[in-house]
């Protein structure tokens, strides 16, 4: 059998992957496959991110038999995921062995990739790129839903949205602010300045404790923890990776914990002024 009856056969079972690796079996069809996916399958990633539904696109072969062979590519656009990937800081490389692919990413710079998840569930990588100290504690988890579990994944996030922006809009009781602050500080501040506000001086990290930041001017307290320290390039800014809830939250539990004492509270109108 000759490689275009073979192929022909490969492309006639109907799955558009398939068919996309059928066409790379043959080096004199590599423009085909540059033309599907450069005109075909790229353009319109862009439009589903806005929710364009081409699941009902298809294109039927004709046969000896008269009944056609559907190809259903538009259930294949429907279900492709566009990456664009950059990073903040400095290089990374994001990497999910079961896509296949790695991409770097570069403050600047936006890279693209596409993949098609077959399967729903939790896809485990983590960064390729030797990035700095904290290179060993960069994982990442790409979760898969069905469309009907995304669509309410993406309601409960527009309420989550809302709850949030009018919690920034109220004004906190110093318990809601400590009570919050400790999950924030927690979460974000703990590896460095310690449980007890200590800090590790030796390491760079000054402490809490009594420190002249904790316990001095409250605007040179906001202003170090949203934009970081140049000073101390180990203290990172923190105004684009937190909610004016969590900072204002997290600066007013620093300012009263660990014996500070101060009577400060920090409202989130507070931050969204000093941004």
């Amino acid at each position: 059998m000759g490689m275009i009856q073979e192929f022909k056969e490969f492309a006639m079972k109907g799955n558009v992957v398939d068919l996309a690796v059928g066409v790379i079996m043959g080096a004199a069809f590599a423009p085909i496959v540059s033309t599907l996916v450069d005109n075909i399958i790229m353009p319109p990633i862009g439009y589903l991110m806005a929710g364009v539904d081409f699941s009902n696109l298809a294109v039927t072969l004709p046969t000896p038999e008269g009944d056609g062979v559907a190809i259903k590519y538009g259930v294949f656009l429907n279900a492709l995921i566009k990456f664009l990937i950059t990073a903040d800081d400095v290089i990374h490389s994001w990497w999910v062995p079961a896509l296949g692919w790695k991409r770097d990413a570069i403050p600047g710079f936006i890279n693209e990739a596409w993949t098609e998840v077959m399967e729903p569930g939790v896809y485990r990588g983590q960064c390729a790129e030797l990035c700095g100290k904290d290179h060993g504690f960069m994982p990442i988890v790409l979760v898969a839903k069905t469309e009907e579990d995304y669509q309410a994944w993406v309601e409960e996030q527009k309420g989550a949205a809302a709850a949030e922006a009018a919690s920034a809009t109220r004004t906190w009781t110093m318990d809601e602010l400590m009570a919050k602050g400790e999950s924030v500080y927690q979460a974000n501040c703990l590896a460095c300045h310690q449980a007890g506000g200590e800090g590790l001086p030796a390491a760079g990290f000054p402490a809490l404790k009594g420190g002249k930041i904790a316990t001095g001017p409250v605007a040179g307290h906001l202003d170090i923890v949203l934009n970081g320290s140049k000073q101390n390039p180990a203290m990172a800014a923190f105004g684009q990776q937190l909610s004016d809830v969590d900072l204002a939250a997290v600066i007013t539990y620093e300012r009263n914990a660990f014996g500070n004492d101060t009577g400060d509270m920090v409202q989130p109108a507070d931050i969204a002024a000093a941004r």
